[in-house]
């Protein structure tokens, strides 16, 4: 199971659990994104 569709099911009534680990995600995406556009322009 995806990361994403497991933070509903992990934190089904903390929505501040869920917004941290949708935070995390998000950054984490903005991560490899930046890795690989480096990568993408040399």
């Amino acid at each position: 199971m995806r990361t994403e569709e497991a933070l509903p099911q992990r934190f089904p009534y903390d929505i501040e659990a869920y917004i941290k680990g949708k935070e995390h995600l998000v950054l984490e995406i903005e991560r490899k994104a930046f890795v690989w556009h480096q990568g993408t322009n040399m």
